[in-house]
């Protein structure tokens, strides 16, 4: 089985697959608390040359992925809309005749408005066995994406090719991960909708949706395949550039970069709730490093 690792430590990465590439952001974290981020999109051209884009690109690409799914989803929405409706106006006239029958339309209603709301999940699943391209690529980026983000968790420093082959497709912290919970769970309510008694129908689903809210959701992780495909060494090879590139450029960022004022807010409120650790060699690359410097050795002597 191939390995998945959570991420510890002051580097951590969150990633985007394209349609074209892979957005990487790398993150100089302390706590819960990103200190640095720096964002990438990393492309492979026709003569299988890597190379690499700024913020700017990286955000045009999320928006044209978005674009081309949502379109995509639109046409899978107005089939479920119709899909509902005619279940629903079924199950009314149905009940008339045979209220066994009524149990079916019910769970295909209750089915068809789950897709309704949430389409994305299955719409990458099945254009990608129907063949769409753009998805078939978005799909393998995304499954390399969590691979070398898996290896460099793993090893703490940038993977080889041969080393990546060994890693997972699948994340803890997958994006996906919330709607594939929930889809799960409109799923299971569907299902078991075709149980006879509706009062048991009612403690069944009351009993399983609590279980589902104290579920975490990392723990449906084996579902990413749903949104995954298995990479060439092409997606590879990209994911492991852009996190070369994430993170040299990451390192080489100046120290003392300016916060927002929010932030500033939030950090010295984790500090003074314990939840922010200082450190001299992660806070350093703060603006506010003079300041908590102060304030945590003031905390220190004030303790003695």
């Amino acid at each position: 089985m191939k390995k998945i690792v959570k991420e510890t430590g002051s580097i951590r990465f969150t990633g985007n697959a394209g349609i074209d590439c892979i957005c990487f952001k790398a993150h100089r974290t302390n706590g819960g608390f990103s200190l640095l981020r720096n964002s990438i999109a990393v492309y492979m051209n026709e003569k299988g040359e890597i190379f690499f884009k700024g913020e700017e690109a990286a955000k045009e690409e999320r928006e044209k992925v978005n674009y081309t799914l949502t379109s995509i989803e639109e046409k899978y929405k107005t089939f479920f809309k119709k899909a509902t409706t005619i279940a629903l106006i079924m199950s009314i006239i149905i009940g008339f005749i045979d209220i066994n029958l009524v149990r079916i339309i019910s769970a295909i209603f209750l089915l068809m408005l789950a897709l309704y709301f949430h389409p994305s999940i299955l719409v990458l699943f099945i254009e990608r066995i129907r063949g769409n391209k753009d998805v078939l690529r978005i799909t393998r980026f995304h499954a390399a994406e969590h691979a070398s983000i898996n290896a460099y968790s793993d090893l703490k420093r940038v993977p080889t090719l041969e080393e990546v082959r060994n890693y997972s497709n699948y994340s803890y912290d997958c994006g996906s991960l919330e709607q594939i919970k929930t889809l799960t769970l409109m799923f299971l309510i569907a299902i078991f909708r075709l149980i006879p008694s509706l009062i048991v129908y009612m403690i069944v689903i009351a009993i399983v949706t609590l279980v589902f809210i104290y579920i975490p959701d990392d723990k449906f992780f084996f579902l990413q395949f749903l949104v995954t495909s298995n990479p060439t060494d092409c997606e590879y090879k990209v994911a492991i550039e852009g996190i070369g590139y994430a993170l040299k450029g990451l390192e080489t960022m100046e120290s003392g970069t300016e916060l927002s004022y929010s932030d500033k807010i939030r950090i010295f409120s984790d500090l003074l709730q314990g939840g922010h650790k200082f450190s001299e060699d992660v806070c350093k690359y703060c603006s506010n490093y003079k300041a908590c410097k102060k304030l945590m050795t003031g905390n220190i002597q004030n303790k003695k």
